[in-house]
């Protein structure tokens, strides 16, 4: 596919794409959606929850299967949209280099639009637990106050600075 894109039709040298790239390897699905709940509700408790749970070790965390398979479902849903693009573009390629079609609209059925199962293995449920409970402590808590005054006090200096 890439020599048919960029030597074929382009006419240039198929450049290099660093494939082993992440975005954050580190962090589960179900971790992130955690953390951007915790934000709506206090976003000055992502750093606690960020570093806490970026601490697990990989091997320790869950798989997160239900999360992966729900944004896959999710994404073929949006792909199938285009389902007919997709088999004008078939046309033109040769076998080896068609692109995959998403499924038939049926099997979307399987996923409810709102419903996500978050997962945690032992060691993140306890560490989750931990940071619970530092977040309800008086002297935690008033470094947070602390912080959203500083904060509060920054932005209003640059408003009149």
């Amino acid at each position: 596919m890439n020599n048919l894109f960029f030597q074929e039709w382009l006419g240039i040298k198929v450049p290099y794409l660093d494939t082993n790239r992440v975005i954050n390897p580190s962090l589960t699905l179900s971790e992130l959606f955690w953390i951007k709940k915790i934000r709506t509700v206090n976003p000055y408790l992502v750093p606690l929850y960020y570093n806490g749970l970026l601490a697990i070790p990989i091997k320790d965390k869950s798989d997160d299967l239900f999360m992966i398979n729900y944004y896959q479902q999710t994404i073929e849903k949006h792909l199938y949209q285009f389902d007919d693009t997709w088999r004008l573009c078939n046309k033109f390629l040769s076998l080896g280099n068609q692109l995959v079609l998403p499924s038939a609209i049926d099997s979307f059925q399987r996923i409810k639009e709102n419903e996500m199962v978050l997962s945690f293995s032992q060691t993140q449920v306890e560490v989750l637990t931990t940071l619970i409970s530092q977040s309800q402590n008086l002297i935690f808590r008033l470094g947070l106050t602390k912080s959203k005054i500083r904060m509060k006090l920054t932005n209003l200096k640059r408003k009149f600075y």
